[in-house]
């Protein structure tokens, strides 16, 4: 049983749950107006044709966090060094491949130095052909736990837990991203 530190994700959880029928739900039965409060805090990443995580839609509380809109962009261009990236981005490719989801906690710190615990929810949504291709992701903010620079970053991971949604789980040796200090 999964053991969420945030009410909003768990509804967002339970939402996604009810969208099921016999697979994932689709990205076109994704319906952020289902959801109004829930909104302002979620990202969709969509691998795209280029064979690159783009960000299809980002909330407002997401974006006023990290500094920048998202939307439209690609995801690699807000990660410091190519290794992180490659990190996050095998991590996604696995819950995709799978399907799975993860539950994350993060220590982070927002474009305003504002420095928190957060907990990230990522969901696999089906595209067109039926399989995965995008990821829905909720970020909750905890309480506040100081100030520091005003850059966002990621500073540590807390804790990680696949999400077996009927497919399984990637492979044990098979790392959860690990930021190091890298920005968002």
């Amino acid at each position: 049983m999964l053991e969420f530190r945030h009410c909003d994700t768990e509804r967002l959880y339970s939402h996604w749950q009810s969208l099921r029928e016999d697979g994932l739900p689709s990205h076109r039965c994704w319906d952020p107006a289902q959801i109004p409060k829930l909104t302002p805090n979620m990202l969709i990443l969509e691998l795209n044709s280029d064979d690159d995580f783009v960000y299809r839609f980002a909330g407002t509380e997401v974006c006023d966090f990290v500094g920048v809109e998202l939307t439209g962009r690609r995801m690699k261009d807000f990660f410091p060094s190519p290794d992180v990236y490659a990190a996050t981005d095998s991590m996604q490719r696995a819950m995709l491949g799978v399907p799975c989801g993860q539950l994350s906690s993060y220590k982070v710190r927002g474009a305003a130095g504002r420095e928190c615990d957060a907990e990230l929810l990522f969901l696999p949504l089906a595209g067109k052909n039926g399989t995965a291709d995008r990821l829905l992701v909720y970020m909750a903010l905890a309480e506040t736990t100081g100030f520091g620079e005003a850059a966002p970053e990621v500073s540590e991971n807390i804790e990680a837990t696949w999400i077996d949604l009927g497919w399984g789980v990637p492979e044990a040796d098979l790392a959860i991203a690990e930021p190091q200090n890298s920005h968002i």
